[in-house]
């Protein structure tokens, strides 16, 4: 639900990005939360225990420090927790610098950088693909959708997609030396198809690895694993998590999973703005013991006459001891051993988080490393929420098995 109109971080959200922010906001309180008279979806989900007012013990939003993805998480709180009386309260959005980290490590590692930049020189597969499609991206109707030759390079071609975005399903004016053309919905499909196949590719873990989302993996787990102890004892709210972030922060994400390749669309494709991904924990009921993990992707539709509606797709689950061994590597890195891993850029610069913990790269694991263009993360940028539902995304998901209720908790 995002639609940024410049490309600084004070970039502005458009009323219809809040307007879908919001539809998101109440369709995950309408799964998630609301209690089971008013639940249509219960028993099907529900989080354990959650309050349906604000409790901040309870719920957690973070987002990455630019106006877009705050404003986005704003705007998404108003209906997940909508204050109907003067014991309700405002949610605050969080920008941290451990939780910015988290969310935004790919573009802090500048071995990410060395490692996309190298596959933009190098892989064969993305100069067939740039020649498959430079008639159509170097014709008239190509240039028109964004002026500068550079934003329309095929590295960078998610900021054509980006404007083709704003401008005709928010209605946005985006600044540039050449008008937009009115364009076919097969043109805005080929132009959708471009952009996703790069940058799918780019944040893949064949490509990018996993340090760009394996710090945001390593919460998840301490959240799931702290789900069930004493406030006291926790480092996270216990019941939901809200991150909100650009595309590439779930791409990354998907690649620490090990969710990468054509077995997994959601992988493949640039999600609509205002589309979540959600994990869900799931407990015995009675045990109180993790069973499982399960993947579920809100995808948001084609914005329609101020009408904003999803589509979910639960496509991946995982035991708890899958889970567990899965995530075991980002649980394992420690702060220290990502800085080294990740090393310095060809300016000598680190990650802030690596300057916050006073990390030192003397050690000759730093490296120099170039970095793609800055405008491939996009002008516009999709922005995503990735819910943690039981330890940081309170959601209960109840299923039936054998003879006796589990429910599920993120």
């Amino acid at each position: 639900g995002d639609a940024d109109l410049t490309e600084s971080n004070a970039a502005t959200l458009l009323k219809q990005g809040e307007d879908q922010m919001r539809a998101l906001g109440a369709l995950i309180r309408a799964k998630y939360i609301d209690e089971l008279a008013e639940n249509p979806f219960k028993p099907d989900t529900y989080i354990a225990g959650i309050s349906t007012l604000y409790d901040p013990v309870q719920v957690g939003v973070y987002s990455s420090n630019t106006q877009r993805t705050i404003a986005s998480a704003t705007a998404a709180m108003q209906t997940l927790f909508p204050t109907r009386n003067s014991s309700a309260s405002i949610v605050p959005v969080s920008v941290e610098p451990m939780r910015e980290h988290a969310i935004r490590a790919y573009t802090e590692c500048a071995e990410v950088a060395r490692k996309q930049t190298a596959w933009v020189k190098s892989s064969s597969d993305l100069k067939d693909r740039a020649e498959s499609t430079r008639k159509f991206r170097e014709s008239d109707l190509g240039k028109s959708i964004v002026a500068s030759d550079e934003a329309n390079e095929f590295a960078n071609y998610v900021n054509v997609y980006d404007r083709a975005e704003l401008y005709h399903y928010y209605n946005g004016d985006v600044p540039s030396n050449a008008p937009m053309k009115q364009l076919s919905w097969p043109i805005q499909e080929s132009i959708y198809a471009i952009a996703s196949w790069v940058e799918s590719h780019k944040f893949s873990r064949a490509v990018s690895g996993t340090l760009g989302g394996d710090p945001l993996l390593k919460q998840i787990v301490a959240a799931f694993k702290d789900v069930d102890k004493e406030d006291g004892a926790r480092t996270l709210p216990s019941r939901l998590l809200w991150f909100s972030a650009h595309y590439p922060t779930l791409f990354s994400l998907m690649a620490s999973l090990g969710l990468s390749g054509e077995s997994y669309p959601v992988a493949q494709h640039i999600p609509p703005f205002g589309s979540a991904l959600v994990l869900q924990l799931e407990m015995d009921r009675y045990e109180r013991v993790p069973t499982g993990v399960r993947l579920v992707f809100f995808k948001a539709n084609t914005p329609s006459s101020g009408v904003y509606n999803f589509t979910f797709t639960d496509f991946k689950q995982w035991s708890w001891d899958e889970f567990q061994q899965m995530a075991k590597e980002a649980s394992a890195r420690s702060t220290a051993s990502w800085c080294k891993a990740c090393g310095s850029d060809d300016d000598g610069g680190v990650a802030s988080i690596c300057k916050l913990e006073g990390v030192s790269l003397d050690d000759g694991n730093g490296g120099s490393g170039g970095g793609v263009s800055p405008a491939v993360a996009g002008v516009i940028g999709a922005i995503v929420a990735i819910v943690v539902v039981g330890a940081l995304v309170a959601f209960v998901v109840v299923t039936r098995r054998r003879r006796f209720q589990r429910q599920a908790y993120t």
